[in-house]
This record gives C-alpha cells, structure tokens and sequence, in this order.
C-alpha cells in the first residue's frame, strides 16, 4: 500500500507540473493559428476528394494536411511521405468544405498539440482522483489510530 501511495503521489506531480506546461503549448498553437490533420487510411479518400474538387494538385502520397487562416484568405498546407511540402493561398470562399473539414478533425499544432491536449485532460482527471484517494486514506489511517487505541 505505502509503495502505491508513493507511486500516486509521483504522477500527482507529474500531473501538476504538466498543466501548465501543457496549458502554455496549447496557447502558443492557439496563437500560430496552425491546425493539423494526419492523413490515414480512415480519412485519405475524403481528404483527396475534397482536394479534387478544388483542383489542387496532389504531388504524392499525403502524410499530413493544414491550414491557417490569413486575412481575407487562408493557407493550405500539404505534407507528403516523401518530405515534401506544398502551400497554397486560396481565398475565404474557395475550398470551404475543405477548410470546415480540417477545421473539425485536425488539432491545432497538430500531433504536439493533439498530445498536450490529451494530457491535460488525464491530468484534470488524476487530480480530483488523488484527492479523493488521499482523503480516503487518511480517513482510514485515523480509523486504524483509533481502533488501535480503543484496543489499548
């Protein structure tokens, strides 16, 4: 039990150290503005469909796709598997399924952004589930004392 204790109390730590790191991530993506979208198996034929629409040439097997939103335009962002990287300027009225698709499944700052958000949110959860442990325990450790000396 105390080796558990000692363990929990390790990742609350860790738990409280992550928040405002992640919390300063998250804010620094908010203000780059850049929102990511992995590309995969599940996504790929909606994503190259989107794109064909819209006429914009594909030069390879996409790995990651982006945008950022300009002033009166906005920025497409292709990353292909063979390192290459393509952007496009289009203006607020082009593309805007595509835009809207991005916007709802990518994260902002993309993979970095995807896990700091992930953490944050376990770390929101460890928390109130430390404190609810501790007490119980230390609601159980008076409960031990008092037996102990009631038996005395």
């Amino acid at each position: 039990m105390k080796n558990f204790n000692k363990y929990f109390k390790y990742i609350f730590i860790v738990d409280i150290l992550l928040i405002p790191i992640c919390i300063t991530i998250l804010i620094y993506y908010a203000f780059t503005g850049k929102t990511y979208l992995n590309v995969n198996r599940k996504n790929e034929q909606e994503i190259i469909k989107l794109l064909e629409n819209e006429e914009i040439k594909i030069n390879g097997k996409l790995k990651k796709i982006g945008k950022m939103q300009g002033l009166g335009d906005w920025y497409l962002y292709l990353e292909y598997y063979n390192g290459s990287k393509d952007e496009e300027l289009l203006d607020d009225s082009e593309a805007v399924e595509l835009y809207s698709y991005i916007s709802s499944n990518g994260y902002c700052g993309g993979n970095k952004g995807k896990i700091a958000t992930y953490l944050l949110k376990s770390s929101f959860i460890i928390i109130p589930i430390y404190i609810t442990y501790m007490i119980c325990y230390k609601i159980k450790m008076k409960t031990d004392e008092a037996i102990e000396n009631d038996k005395k």
